[in-house]
């Protein structure tokens, strides 16, 4: 099976390329002509230089592909037009593209987020919804894009996996968090609770079980790397992890709209735009962002497999070695 990844040069990306391989894949890997393709030139991946918005040079790129796997997107961009054309620009064009010149695919999978479904009423996993309830600009454009991936379903076999929040060796979200508590001390919404997580890793073997195990077209996965963990509980592991017992300093409300209020007007003056802006703090406020497994478990017999301990102590060592702790 040839199976082609947008965004293969992001973390997510690269992890799929990696599972890809492992399980017996010929990976043709999409890169932007300005992307970092350090550790995927090499002769056992094929590399594929082209764009998706707008789109160019997608019909060499689709040309003999068995499955995709649209791994493109995220939720940091200069501006909200910018998040838009990244996620749901971007899928459009790409599914215009397959019904051209790629029919005949035996599987598309599609890597939203749990930001499409929305925050959760209480600590415990709900069902899945075909119609989520984002709350943000983000989780709009990702709902959208499942819209546009589900109308397909009847003529190419499609899956939806709705990931919570991605941590491990190359993702640098965590990094402020792991800095603090070196310091001693971590900053929290006063509001949040509980979260899932997921390591990238597992991340993308669940991505690789819906490549190559039989599954009907349409089904939406949330998948999450164990039981949703208070943020006391990630705390003290993100502290055991580089060798502190950080204290919580609970950040009341007003005090992070004010930070997402500069990060928003400072945004498009930033190369990648504000790690921090109105929407994520929205996103921070919630109490619960929780989701399960076990759909993804019973239908496709995926299990994450990294403990968040290992996990986070894995992720610290590869912040260590790139001097971000210091």
């Amino acid at each position: 099976m040839r199976v082609l990844v947008t965004g293969a040069s992001g973390v997510l990306g690269r992890a799929v390329v990696s599972r890809c391989q492992a399980a017996g894949l010929t990976v043709r890997a999409l890169v932007r002509p300005t992307s970092d393709t350090r550790g995927l030139d090499r002769p056992d991946i094929e590399l594929a230089t082209a764009t998706l918005c707008p789109p160019h040079g997608l019909a060499d790129v689709l040309r003999d592909v068995d499955a995709v796997v649209h791994c493109a997107g995220g939720g940091r961009a200069r501006t909200r037009g910018d998040l838009r054309v990244n996620n749901l620009d971007t899928t459009a064009h790409l599914m215009e593209a397959v019904q051209q010149y790629a029919p005949n695919l035996t599987r598309f999978v599609f890597i939203s987020s749990l930001s499409a479904q929305g925050p959760s009423p209480t600590a415990e996993p709900p069902p899945v919804s075909a119609v989520g309830q984002p709350i943000t600009l983000y989780g709009r454009c990702k709902a959208e894009a499942e819209a546009l991936v589900q109308a397909q379903a009847d003529q190419l076999p499609v899956t939806l996996i709705r990931p919570p929040a991605i941590y491990g060796p190359g993702d640098w979200r965590l990094v402020p968090m792991f800095r603090a508590a070196r310091r001693g001390w971590v900053p929290i919404p006063a509001s949040a609770r509980t979260a899932s997580l997921i390591h990238v890793d597992d991340c993308a073997a669940a991505v690789v079980a819906a490549l190559t195990r039989d599954h009907p077209s349409g089904r939406i996965y949330t998948i999450a790397g164990g039981p949703a963990v208070s943020y006391e509980t990630l705390v003290g592991e993100i502290g055991a992890a580089v060798g502190t017992t950080p204290a919580i300093l609970r950040i009341p409300r007003f005090i992070l709209w004010l930070a997402g209020l500069l990060g928003e007007v400072s945004g498009p003056f930033r190369a990648r735009g504000s790690l921090l802006n109105l929407d994520k703090v929205r996103d921070l406020c919630q109490p619960h962002w929780v989701c399960g497994q076990s759909e993804i478990e019973a239908d496709l017999g995926w299990k994450a497999e990294v403990t968040l301990a290992s996990g986070l102590e894995e992720t610290a060592i590869w912040y260590r070695d790139q001097g971000l702790l210091e």
